[in-house]
């Protein structure tokens, strides 16, 4: 499975093969048009071309200081290119997850030669969160190009390879932080750290950190952050106290700044990023883990008592790989802030570390891996039939197209054969077909049920609602979104309009802030919880008892409400008329309007009166 393991295939045949395979699946991923989360960047980029500004990102036509600006540069220069269908917009993700596949490619063809690293790129690519984020404009795919590729140019350098390696790993470090903010140097330090520190006598750590050029590279790092940094803070100078001090720093510390979880949250998604070879993969990687951290802790023993040696080249990449995956896993596991996502970037060294764990088995493929795959197999069916069991159980079978229960039938069927074509493969001892059957397998199945899930959560948001209100629309309408559904970003993309807010704006607090108040005006504790009450005088947010006030008045209002902001009117004697609605989200209005039309659920008999809908 490597250069120690017989002859591979080498050159450029294989690179440009894995690139346009890759390349392939992930534009045909994409055809579907963006949902849930992803939205809000493709909404933003679309606002940065449409709106000409090209320093602060806004998003729902307001400020938006939560993430840096290089995404957002990116996708809204990709936007004005070649438009706002699906794969323009995520092409910038679509590049950076298959420009990460060649350098995972490339660093594993450094530690064990082309077998070794067709093998890994295969498992990488047929990685469930690595296939699932390939297409999906986030910050998080350029992250993690950014990080993957200043830990192989850190390790090239290691290797001697020549200088211009350290200046390739400053200038990928710079770039992370202009994507992600901090975070890409937290990252990187934390995976190459405790590396230098390990895999030599502490004598000979100064000449090695010196070697990497920090002063050098810390002026890189400022050149290409500090402008964009001095630029908004010259626009408001609450943009550093925001950023720095409340998003990143007190994201360490706040479970309430973004999104909390418990101190087991990665290894739990580590389970699922490795789908659906998590049972393959789980033995072999912990084994290589374990192997390592041994052999690491022999070599500083013997080195604290005078006897020991630099490891050679072999394993200072085994150590190199742990330090890259472990140390910044257990640095995200203890940040209280956690996401799924925020594991991609560690996903290439996981990855190597799996391959290694099973190239360790070639030519003595244990008959348990076989067993495994059988048991992988039987998941999958288990699976479906759960799948189709909660498909009839929540209702949600109507939505679904015939042509889509052949989807789903087509993905398990793909799956399936992939993990019996492994199985076959393993029986012969071929590990790198069996990888590349299940890599494959599992891209092939992610795109079959894409349409799928895609429809089902078109006909669950509310993207159809504001379909329906962007062709009733008039001149003197007014569109108000409810706290609930303020993160809701393919309402504003949907209508290309700005839209007012009852309730807290929740993320979009700050740019609403912003706004409406001086610069030296400081910081609320709680920015999400802006809203009406908070400013009045903002004609964008309205506090419930402002829109009880103007529900009767002359002018239509069509509102994007949840249940609760509902009850509320209908309390407050307000003739609400519920015009559509779907299953996270309702449409109602002041005023009648037109049938909403086929793939939409109307109003329900007496839903236009009364104290309660009947839903």
């Amino acid at each position: 499975m490597g250069a120690d393991h017989g002859p591979g295939p080498g050159g450029a045949r294989p690179v440009v093969l894995l690139a346009g395979a890759a390349c392939a699946l992930f534009l045909l991923e994409a055809l579907r048009p963006a949902v849930g989360s992803d939205m809000r960047y493709v909404e933003a980029c679309w606002e940065m071309q449409s709106g000409h500004d090209w320093l602060i990102p806004h998003l729902a036509f307001v400020p938006y200081f939560e993430k840096p600006i290089l995404l957002y540069w990116l996708g809204a220069a990709c936007q004005r290119l070649f438009g706002e269908s699906g794969p323009a917009t995520q092409l910038p993700s679509v590049l950076c997850s298959v420009v990460s596949l060649l350098v995972t490619y490339a660093w594993a063809h450094s530690l064990r030669g082309p077998r070794f690293a067709l093998a890994a790129a295969a498992l990488l690519l047929g990685s469930g969160l690595f296939f699932a984020m390939g297409s999906i404009l986030t910050t998080d795919p350029l992250l993690a190009l950014c990080v993957t590729t200043a830990f192989y140019c850190s390790w090239r350098h290691e290797q001697g390879a020549g200088g211009r390696w350290i200046w390739c790993f400053w200038v990928s470090a710079a770039l992370g932080a202009l994507a992600k903010g901090p975070l890409a140097w937290v990252l990187i330090g934390c995976g190459i750290a405790p590396y230098l520190a390990v895999s030599r006598p502490l004598a000979q750590l100064p000449r090695a950190v010196w070697a990497m050029r920090p002063l050098s590279g810390l002026a890189v790092l400022l050149a290409v952050n500090v402008p964009w940094w001095w630029a908004v803070w010259r626009v408001d100078p609450r943009f550093v106290e925001f950023f720095f001090i409340r998003i990143n720093l007190h994201g360490l510390t706040n479970a309430n700044i973004n999104h909390p979880g418990p101190p087991w949250y990665y290894v739990a998604t580590l389970a699922m990023a490795l789908a659906p070879f998590t049972l393959l993969a789980a033995w072999p990687l912990l084994a290589r883990m374990a192997r390592i951290g041994r052999e690491a802790w022999v070599d500083l023993r013997s080195r604290w008592q005078g006897a020991g040696s630099v490891p050679d080249a072999a394993r200072r990449g085994d150590l190199y790989l742990l330090c890259t995956a472990l140390v910044p896993f257990l640095f995200l596991s203890a940040s209280a802030s956690k996401l799924q996502t925020y594991l991609l970037p560690l996903m290439p060294s996981f990855i190597l570390l799996t391959a290694q764990g099973l190239a360790a088995l070639v030519g003595a493929v244990p008959r348990w891996m076989g067993r495994v795959v059988l048991i992988e197999l039987g998941l999958v069916v288990v699976g479906l039939a759960g799948l189709a069991v909660a498909v009839v159980h929540l209702g949600l079978g109507a939505m679904l197209t015939p042509g889509a229960h052949l989807l789903v039938a087509a993905a398990g069927l793909a799956l399936a054969a992939s993990l019996v074509v492994a199985y076959r493969a393993l029986a012969r001892r071929q590990l790198v077909h069996a990888l590349v059957a299940l890599g494959l397998g599992t891209a092939l199945a992610a795109l079959a049920c894409g349409p799928v899930i895609l429809e089902v959560r078109l006909r669950s948001n509310a993207t159809l609602l504001a379909r329906y209100v962007r062709s009733a629309l008039h001149d003197g309408d007014e569109l108000v979104i409810c706290s609930a559904l303020a993160q809701n970003y393919e309402i504003v993309n949907t209508l290309h309009r700005r839209c007012a807010y009852a309730g807290p704006v929740r993320e979009l607090g700050m740019g609403h802030f912003t706004e409406a108040t001086a610069h030296g005006q400081a910081l609320p504790e709680r920015p999400d919880e802006i809203g009406g009450a908070l400013l009045p005088d903002d004609p964008w947010l309205l506090s419930e008892e402002h829109l009880e006030a103007q529900w009767p008045g002359p002018r239509r209002i069509w509102l994007f409400a949840d249940l609760g902001i509902m009850q509320r009117l209908r309390t407050a004697h307000c003739h609400v008329i519920l015009v559509a609605q779907t299953r996270k989200a309702l449409l109602v209005s002041n005023q009648p309007g037109p049938d909403p039309g086929p793939g939409l659920a109307p109003a329900p008999d007496g839903a236009t009166a009364g104290p309660s809908p009947r839903l």
